[in-house]
């Protein structure tokens, strides 16, 4: 990856209770962690490091899935049987969607995003 400027000091205590946020939120929920990560990032960073943006934001979301399932195993709240099944199918699409994100122009990929938080908002609400 190249390396470009870090945001400003200031930024750094935004971009930390934002990740405080979206892995409550990810903990809680199970999911939005990362669409708060996205959005504070293209705050601080600029939305033209949109596929960088992406890729931090995946990468915050490893780290609060992770911690949030050895959570939840404690508390007996997971069968950790069938994490496996889901371990090779979530590595292969990881793979794929890194290979898409780095293919697809910019805007494609927003408007999928777009699109899917939009489903995402009326499934929940019942509406679809």
């Amino acid at each position: 990856m190249k390396n470009k400027s870090l945001p400003a000091p200031w930024a750094v205590g935004i971009l930390a209770l934002a990740s405080f946020l979206a892995g409550g939120l990810n903990g809680l929920l199970g999911t939005g962690g990362g669409v708060v990560l996205i959005f504070t990032l293209g705050a601080l960073l600029g939305r033209e490091r949109g596929k960088e943006i992406f890729v931090l934001s995946s990468f915050g979301i490893l780290v609060f899935s992770l911690v949030s399932v050895a959570t939840y195993g404690r508390g007996g709240s997971v069968d950790a049987a069938l994490l496996p099944r889901f371990a090779l199918p979530a590595a292969v699409g990881g793979v794929l969607g890194a290979f898409l994100l780095d293919k697809l122009k910019l805007l494609w990929v927003k408007r999928l995003f777009a699109l899917i938080l939009i489903y995402s908002g009326l499934k929940l609400m019942g509406v679809v």
